[in-house]
């Protein structure tokens, strides 16, 4: 992401940071591998929410801008408010701990 990303304020850091524990927490394949980085590393959900628990390391700053990226205006998509954003991850969370269709097994 070489472009100038949104400053996260300490609140917005926070409900990222809660959202994430919870849809980790819920996530059926936590401990699998779900992201990869450009240099070769994996994360699993749980990895993700560890990660922004640590805001200043190389991976939790990371997460933080890729959210923080997706409030922003580009010829992909229509930039999504973080509210929007952290709403995707809450309805998978409902969804998985209510055992609904998303819930893989």
């Amino acid at each position: 992401m070489p472009r100038d990303v949104p400053f996260l304020n300490a609140d917005e850091r926070t409900q990222i940071a809660e959202t994430l524990r919870a849809w980790a927490a819920s996530h059926p394949r936590a401990e699998s591998p779900l992201i990869q980085l450009a240099d070769g590393s994996e994360l699993s959900p749980l990895d993700m929410a560890r990660a922004v628990q640590e805001p200043d390391s190389p991976r939790g700053a990371f997460l933080y801008r890729v959210f923080a990226a997706g409030t922003i205006e580009d010829e992909v998509e229509r930039p999504e408010t973080l509210e929007e954003i952290l709403a995707d991850y809450r309805k998978d969370t409902e969804t998985w701990e209510g055992g609904g269709p998303a819930r893989m097994r």
